[in-house]
C-alpha cells in the first residue's frame, strides 16, 4: 500500500510504487516497464498474499517483451515493507529483494503444487495448465524458453507445445496475423476509444460542432464526449492517467480493456483509424435519425432534437 511505499522512502528505497492489492493493470506495467527492465512484486507469504502475486503473474505474462524481467518477494508472515525494513535494515532488505523468485520459477512451482509430477496424468496436467498462460506471451526468446522448460518438465520433445513455433504453424505465410488481427476489430465506437486512449493527441481531430454523432444518446456515445472534453481540458495527461479518472465507475474495466488493444502493426495509420471510425459514428447516426422524422409528431420532440433535425434538413419545415 502507499504507506509501505512512504516507509521505504524514508529509508532510501525509492524505486518502489504501490500495487494497491490486485488493482495493478498492463497499461501500469508498461509505464513501469519504460523507466526499468526489471520489476520485483512484493506480496505478504500467506494465502492471500500468493494469490494476489498470481494475479499480478497473469497480468504481466502479455507484456514480458525482449529485455524485461519480472520477479516475486515473498515476505515472512506478519512482516509487510514497512515493518521488514525496519526490523532487518535496508542492507538485509535489499539482499531478499536480489534473491527474489523468477517470474518463470513463480509459474512452474505453483502450478506443480497442484499436481502429481511423478504420473503421466499429472506431467499433462501441467501442460494443460501451463499452455493457455505461456501463450500470453509476446513472441520471442524469453517465450520460446518458456515452453522449452515447460516441455521439459513435461517431458516431450521441444517444439511440440508452442503452436507460434514454425513446425506447429499451417497455412499460408501471414494467414495467422492477418486472424488475429481480423479478430481484433472493433466497432467504430470501440475504435474510436481505443485510438484515443492509445494516442490522445487525436482528440484534436473532432471539432466541438462538425460532428453528427455528439448529438446521439446511444451506449458509449456520452463516455466518448467524456473523454475528449477530459483530453482537450488536460492534453498532457498519458493514457494511464485517463483510465484512472474512471476507477470507480462501471466504465473503468471497459476502458482498461480496450487499453490494451495494439496500434502499432505495420502500415496502421493511427490519425486515419481514427477518422474513419469518427466517420462511421456519423454514418449509423444519420441512418438511424433518418428514421425520426417519419416516426415523430413535432410537438414530441425536445428542442435539442428540433435544432438537431433542422440542422439536417434545412428545406423542411
Amino acid at each position: 500500500g502507499y504507506m509501505d511505499v512512504v516507509a521505504l522512502a524514508q529509508f532510501g528505497i525509492r524505486n518502489v510504487v504501490a500495487t494497491l492489492g490486485t488493482a495493478t493493470t498492463r497499461e501500469h506495467l508498461e509505464l513501469i516497464f519504460r523507466i526499468c527492465p526489471e520489476v520485483i512484486f512484493c506480496f505478504d507469504g500467506d494465502r492471500a498474499g500468493r494469490d494476489a502475486a498470481w494475479k499480478a503473474l497473469q497480468t504481466t505474462l502479455p507484456v514480458m517483451r525482449k529485455g524485461r524481467e519480472a520477479r516475486f518477494l515473498f515476505l515472512p508472515d506478519g512482516e509487510d515493507p514497512d515493518t521488514l525494513v525496519r526490523k532487518e535494515g535496508v542492507e538485509q532488505f535489499s539482499d531478499r529483494a536480489k534473491a527474489a523468485m523468477p517470474l518463470s520459477r513463480f509459474l512452474f512451482d505453483q502450478l506443480s503444487s497442484q499436481i502429481d509430477m511423478q504420473s503421466i496424468d499429472g506431467r499433462a496436467r501441467l501442460a494443460q495448465l501451463a499452455k493457455p498462460l505461456l501463450g500470453q506471451l509476446p513472441a520471442g526468446l524469453f517465450r520460446q524458453m518458456m515452453f522449452q522448460e515447460l516441455e521439459g518438465l513435461v517431458g516431450i520433445k521441444p517444439g511440440q507445445l508452442d503452436s507460434s513455433t514454425p513446425q506447429n504453424q499451417q497455412g499460408k505465410p501471414g494467414s495467422t496475423s492477418r486472424k488475429k488481427y481480423q479478430q481484433q476489430r472493433l466497432t467504430p465506437l470501440r475504435s474510436a476509444i481505443a485510438l484515443l486512449l492509445d494516442t490522445p493527441t487525436l482528440a484534436q481531430l473532432v471539432a466541438d460542432t462538425d460532428d453528427d454523432w455528439q448529438q446521439w444518446q446511444a451506449p458509449g456515445i456520452p463516455l466518448l464526449r467524456q473523454l475528449l472534453e477530459l483530453i482537450r481540458a488536460q492534453p498532457t495527461l498519458n493514457k494511464a492517467a485517463i483510465i484512472e479518472r474512471w476507477r470507480d465507475q462501471e466504465a473503468f474495466a471497459a476502458l482498461d480493456k480496450l487499453a490494451t488493444y495494439r496500434f502499432d502493426l505495420p502500415g496502421m495509420d493511427k490519425e486515419a483509424e481514427f477518422r474513419d471510425a469518427i466517420s462511421r459514428l456519423n454514418q449509423q447516426y444519420r441512418k438511424q435519425s433518418a428514421k425520426t422524422p417519419h416516426k415523430l409528431n413535432p410537438s414530441e420532440l425536445s428542442e435539442e432534437e428540433r435544432r438537431a433535425l433542422r440542422q439536417r434538413f434545412p428545406g423542411q419545415r
